[in-house]
């Protein structure tokens, strides 16, 4: 624990209600009123809340986040145990980190996710992400940057599947080239049977005019020529 240059943690320390009490060398707890509690728990973003059977919670309403919470919150802290009741909030303030749900809904709305919450009767509140484009959820988590890390981690597998199957459609297409001549097309029947009625008669022209370019070829008929007398 960094008590020395956090004065957060060095106020937490000075009245044993930082992390240190759940160590073994533990500082030495002091009597917290209602008042130095709130400002404690205040240090780091929560603020106290008394349940209508007297007892006491901590909540930080810009992340979501009370302690203790679920179960009924049959274990909430009476009034002397508020010492106790700052060190819990002070493990939630550790554990979920400093994301605010509107810092978590917009980082999640660029991943293309929607952010979710519900309240589990046992673990208290929940929070999760769906994306109606990829059809899948992030799966329940306790604190939003865990929501955020499942959401990171579905859109980073989902582009190593991209790029496979991009890489899988190139290697096919190099195997088996591309066939860019089109296909022949049938010819209508009537045009099929002019063509065949046409054809002799072509034939016999293209005879007649071979005959002709040949007979033009040969030289002149030769006679013998008649000596004078």
């Amino acid at each position: 624990m960094n008590c020395g240059s956090d004065p957060v943690h060095r106020a937490l320390h000075a009245a044993g209600v930082c992390l240190c009490a759940l160590s073994t060398n533990k500082p030495p707890m002091q009597q917290l009123s209602v008042e130095e509690a709130g400002q404690m728990a205040g240090l780091f973003g929560f603020t106290l809340h008394q349940l209508s059977n007297g007892r006491w919670v901590a909540r930080d309403e810009a992340r979501g986040l009370q302690t203790p919470d679920g179960a009924g919150i049959s274990t909430a802290h009476a009034t002397d145990d508020l010492g106790n009741l700052v060190v819990r909030a002070r493990c939630a303030d550790s554990l979920a980190g400093p994301m605010t749900i509107a810092e978590a809904t917009e980082q999640l709305a660029r991943l293309g996710f929607e952010l979710r919450g519900g309240h589990h009767r046992t673990f208290g509140q929940e929070w999760w992400a769906t994306s109606q484009a990829r059809e899948v959820s992030t799966g329940t988590w306790l604190n939003l940057k865990r929501v955020l890390s499942a959401a990171r981690a579905i859109v980073v597998a989902d582009g190593l599947v991209e790029r496979r199957q991009e890489r899988m459609v190139d290697l096919t297409l190099q195997l088996q080239p591309l066939d860019l001549d089109p296909r022949p097309r049938l010819r209508p029947i009537a045009s099929a049977r002019e063509e065949a009625a046409a054809r002799p008669a072509a034939g016999a022209a293209e005879q007649l005019s071979l005959g002709l370019d040949v007979a033009d070829a040969l030289p002149a008929p030769w006679r013998p020529r008649h000596r004078k007398r």
